[in-house]
């Protein structure tokens, strides 16, 4: 397939929605048009681990493109490329297709902050699971790498600098049931075979010790929570990860008019109008294969 086909290819089976498709196709045609060449370019800085978002702006602002629907464009014309490095790389093409649903979920949040519109501002991220250094193995994603913060102990086990972690990361893509959680994890144990007992970490604003204040103990989101011994964590009185549950347009600076719709919604803005203070934790806990260690 070529480029355009195999963008179709992916789009069709990472969950876009036919208007979605109908609405990025007549844009991935234009690029490839009259930018074929800087694609080019642009698979040779993804081969190099080269994040230069600077070329897929250069791209789409110089066609006269909506930024946000020329970087969608792009990612996904991006795809074949990813692909054979993938293949290079002995990874699974259920783990790629798995990976690439990441451009549909920044797509659909961008459209949920800016009124539906059709786009995504997040390159820099993508082009993490474009490239593999992210891959997602069922509801959640992973980077294995080596720990680089300070010593902890857990569960009788000391992690160092330089040891082997799976950093995990929460893709925002619909339910977040505690046993998606748990095979997600498991799914990650066995791909990356980092010994009997795997070392998960995440950073993260749901880490955060506050949301025991504002989540019920039976909620999906404390239920994640509660997988991880927290190992120091932070307070932030402006957390940017506010947004993550108003929407973009939230802000610290009117507290009343932050959404009511859901019930975290609610608890959460009644948590911040009585003072209540966000932040971001650091956690870790031990797996192997079966059980959650902490």
């Amino acid at each position: 397939m070529n480029r355009y086909e195999f963008a179709l290819y992916v789009a069709e089976n990472t969950g876009f929605t036919k208007e979605q498709i109908e609405g990025v196709k007549p844009v991935m045609q234009l690029v490839l048009d009259k930018a074929e060449d800087r694609i080019a370019s642009l698979e040779t800085e993804l081969e190099q681990f080269k994040d230069d978002h600077k070329t897929v702006y250069a791209i789409t602002d110089d066609l006269g493109l909506d930024r946000a629907l020329g970087m969608l464009a792009v990612s996904l014309l991006m795809t074949r490329k990813s692909h054979e490095i993938f293949v290079k790389e002995n990874i699974p093409d259920r783990v790629f297709m798995s990976s690439m649903k990441n451009i549909r979920v920044w797509t659909n949040t961008y459209a949920e902050n800016h009124d539906g519109r059709l786009g995504m501002d997040i390159y820099s991220f993508i082009h993490l699971n474009l490239r593999g250094a992210f891959l997602r193995h069922g509801r959640l994603e992973y980077c294995i790498m080596q720990h680089y913060q300070e010593e902890f102990e857990i569960c009788g086990r000391t992690v160092k600098p330089g040891d082997i972690v799976l950093d995990t990361h929460i893709p925002a893509d619909g339910p977040f049931r505690p046993e998606d959680v748990l095979e997600s994890f498991r799914l990650a144990h066995e791909y990356y075979k980092t010994g009997d007992v795997s070392v998960f970490i995440c950073s993260s604003w749901l880490l955060h010790p506050s949301i025991e204040a504002y989540c019920r103990p039976e909620s999906n989101m404390r239920k994640f929570y509660d997988c991880f011994k927290i190992i120091h964590h932070s307070d932030n009185p402006k957390c940017g990860d506010m947004k993550r549950v108003f929407g973009d347009n939230a802000s610290y600076d009117d507290l009343d008019a932050l959404a009511e719709k859901t019930s975290l919604q609610r608890s959460l803005k009644a948590f911040l109008k009585n003072g209540g203070v966000m932040g971001s934790g650091f956690g870790a806990f031990l797996f192997d294969g079966e059980k959650i260690l902490k």
